[in-house]
């Protein structure tokens, strides 16, 4: 349900305004700047940026880049520690840790079982946050 309502209010949010530069639609891209930085704010910097961006960057690409060498090794490396982290349990543990937890310490309350877990992976999270912007 949740789901659906993001999907209907997506509809009110305005296209990215550097892409709008890029499709040579300024004025769409103005408003759309002006929506995102507040009616206040001065948007001339990020138009700047964005034409400048335009700019350099009029190569197209395509999904045969995937498939050059700099790039296939990364990405079939990428791509296979998201298989193999699917692949290895970690949803069915996590789905099933509440009765895991109730079957191994039946004292505690039956609010308390999801925490644990939980815990768990904001930590986990968190620390793998500073490992990603440092090592990219």
């Amino acid at each position: 349900a949740v789901s659906l309502i993001s999907l209907g209010l997506m509809v009110f949010i305005p296209r990215s305004p550097v892409w709008l530069v890029f499709q040579e639609r300024t004025e769409e891209a103005m408003m759309a700047f002006r929506f995102f930085r507040g009616k206040g704010a001065s948007i001339a910097n990020d138009m700047i940026n964005a034409e400048t961006l335009a700019e350099s960057k009029s190569e197209t690409y395509s999904y045969t880049i995937l498939f050059t060498k700099p790039v296939y090794l990364p990405f079939l490396l990428s791509t296979m520690i998201m298989v193999f982290q699917q692949m290895s349990g970690i949803n069915a543990v996590v789905f099933y840790s509440s009765d895991i937890l109730k079957n191994a310490v039946p004292t505690i309350q039956a609010e308390l079982i999801p925490l644990p877990p939980a815990l768990v992976q904001v930590v986990v999270t968190f620390i793998a946050s500073f490992f990603v912007d440092r090592f990219g």
